[in-house]
């Protein structure tokens, strides 16, 4: 990542400085207080739209009159650890995980839902003909009807990923498809050789296997297929960013400031071409995809923000699915959704 998006100096030390030297040149004494201990950000290195609102943040100037880095955690279990342990100030993380983590008493508060829609399924031509031609499915139902009856396996990635939960309840009873999941490098690579022949994944992932096989193309994805079947808008809360409940407690304008900056570059991004949106991330990141999956992936998923507590009745639906264990009263802590009031 660029130093700027590494380290972001607050603009006032400038304006601090000048104050310093007026003060003194006038025999008063200036007490400044501003904490100069950085703040630690962690997020993910294939995070896209989930991270744009909180890079954007950092761009504005956040947090004014410090300075944050940002680390990558490398997996579900990893974010899980340094949740659970208090490590960092900041995370970018899935809900459902922030949310296991605050029930076994992480400190976490959940500020902003980033992402309500983000996985997709990806498949390569099936034998859909009376003759055996091969043809896409129109849509997901129609591939989910042909794996079913056909028994073609939908591997999903990643594993332990609460997008199976979702999966599962979109099965039939009296025909339910076969599923299996992988670690996402493993089912990229499969699907691009041919070894398998439908997968879900998120994004940007599921445009990186398309682009590795022409042969693959990105059907639709899970939220709207649920929508479909069960009602609603076709989005579904799926991860977020969420400030650790000590920085919450002790600097509740840091929390405010974070929330309302995220909000602005959303609503400055609206209508923008993905490049704009690109531009944001950091080189590594572009490294990792490369510029044509990031571009084709941002064209694709929504970029969208929502603060927590205005979105609480649907985070707790999509945990109701998600991870039920976690649906009863008292199963979260109160200051798990972060309320600005």
């Amino acid at each position: 990542m660029s130093k700027k998006n590494r380290a972001l100096s607050g603009q006032a030390l400038p304006f601090l400085a000048l104050i310093l030297l007026a003060a003194l040149a006038h025999g008063r004494p200036v007490q400044a207080q501003v904490d100069r201990t950085p703040l630690t950000i962690y997020t993910a290195m294939t995070a896209t739209t989930a991270q744009i609102p909180l890079l954007g943040a950092l761009e504005r100037g956040w947090p004014a009159g410090g300075e944050a880095r940002v680390e990558y955690w490398k997996n579900l279990d990893d974010l899980r650890a340094l949740v659970l342990a208090g490590k960092g100030d900041v995370w970018v993380g899935h809900l459902e995980t922030l949310a296991r983590a605050a029930a076994r008493g992480a400190p976490v508060s959940l500020v902003a839902v980033t992402v309500f829609r983000k996985f997709y399924f990806v498949s390569a031509p099936l034998p859909l003909g009376q003759d055996g031609a091969e043809d896409w499915p129109g849509d997901v139902a129609a591939l989910l009807e042909y794996s079913a009856r056909h028994g073609e396996r939908i591997t999903a990635s990643p594993q332990n990923s609460p997008q199976a939960a979702l999966l599962e309840r979109l099965k039939d009873p009296g025909a339910p498809f076969p599923t299996e999941a992988l670690p996402p490098q493993q089912l990229i690579l499969d699907l691009a050789r041919g070894h398998r022949l439908v997968g879900l994944l998120p994004e940007p992932l599921a445009t990186m296997a398309v682009m590795k096989n022409p042969r693959l193309r990105i059907i639709g994805s899970l939220e709207e297929e649920w929508s479909r079947r069960f009602g609603g808008p076709g989005l579904l809360p799926q991860a977020g960013v969420a400030v650790n409940s000590a920085l919450a407690r002790d600097r509740p304008e840091l929390t405010k400031s974070l929330l309302g900056l995220m909000e602005e570059t959303v609503r400055d991004l609206s209508g923008k071409p993905p490049s704009d949106r690109a531009a944001l991330l950091p080189p590594e990141v572009h490294e990792a995809l490369g510029p044509g999956v990031l571009e084709a992936s941002l064209a694709l998923e929504p970029l969208m923000i929502e603060s927590a507590f205005g979105a609480k009745m649907e985070i707790l639906g999509f945990l109701s699915l998600a991870a039920p264990d976690l649906a009863g009263d008292g199963a979260l802590p109160p200051g798990f959704v972060w309320s600005p009031r």
